[in-house]
């Protein structure tokens, strides 16, 4: 079995009135947190929202925090797919978004 290094890629993303993507497409994916530092909750969808926030998937607080669940398989995974963010106001803020591959 060959090891590899993983790697952490931070973003931080503002806060937007339309769907923003926090996460691309990406196989390579081993773990993904989301961090909302923005004083407004931020939904979470696992595919591209429309505006409406009836279709989230989770639902980050302010200074909530958020990791990809870990898939069972051999070997384990996360979600390989894009991640959208939402947010119930627009003021100033961002969230912090780490993925590791």
């Amino acid at each position: 079995m060959s090891l590899t290094r993983p790697e952490a890629e931070p973003h931080v993303i503002k806060v937007s009135k339309k769907p923003v993507e926090l996460l691309g497409l990406n196989s390579s994916r081993r773990q993904a947190m989301i961090f909302n530092d923005a004083p407004h909750t931020l939904f979470v969808f696992f595919k591209k929202p429309s505006k409406e926030q009836d279709n989230w998937t989770v639902k980050i607080l302010p200074g909530g925090y958020y990791e990809l669940p870990i898939l069972a398989g051999t070997p384990p995974a996360v979600f390989p797919g894009w991640v959208y963010g939402l947010w119930s106001g627009d003021s100033k803020g961002s969230c912090r978004v780490t993925e590791i591959t």
